[in-house]
């Protein structure tokens, strides 16, 4: 039997043939592997991105956040060191002439942990336009008091005048 050779085209196309294979069985399930890893890490970075702007959302809300505790903080400073709300309430009922209408009670600090400072004024046979004075007063003082509560707010049993409960707040110093 006569020794066979395979010519250089024949070569050629055996070569051709292997390498086909070879892309179709190797390199095609790879590129379908990048193809993947491709798609993920567009998901990946649409993810980031959201995530990335949550937390600038996040920051914009602190820093509006600890704008609004500055400006606190600076006009609790600001108003004198030895400031006291029952002192202030009282002062500012003797100044408007209601004093003898007026009890007055500290309720310490039972708020916050002791951060606050807290006055119940119990008001009787007052007219509206004390009350409205002695809120006005308050809230344009500049020692950031907050009024927390205007309770039962009603006509006097006897026809004279308005009873109210208010119960103002104070951050100390």
């Amino acid at each position: 039997m006569a020794k066979r050779t395979i010519s250089k085209r024949e070569r050629l196309i055996i070569v051709v043939a292997v390498a086909t294979f070879l892309g179709l069985f190797i390199f095609i399930p790879m590129g379908r592997g990048f193809a993947q890893d491709y798609k993920t890490t567009l998901r990946l970075a649409s993810e980031a991105a959201n995530t990335l702007n949550d937390i600038r959302e996040m920051r914009h809300n602190i820093l509006d956040e600890r704008s609004g505790r500055r400006i606190i903080i600076d006009r609790v400073q600001a108003r004198q060191a030895n400031f006291d709300l029952y002192s202030y309430v009282s002062t500012t009922l003797r100044g408007l002439k209601m004093h003898n209408n007026a009890r007055i009670q500290s309720q310490g600090n039972r708020f916050s942990g002791g951060e606050l400072d807290v006055v119940t004024l119990n008001l009787s046979n007052v007219s509206m336009q004390q009350i409205i004075d002695l809120l006005h007063k308050v809230d344009t003082s500049g020692n950031l008091i907050v009024l927390q509560r205007l309770g039962h707010f009603r006509a006097m049993k006897n026809g004279k005048g308005l009873e109210c409960e208010v119960v103002f707040m104070a951050p100390k110093a």
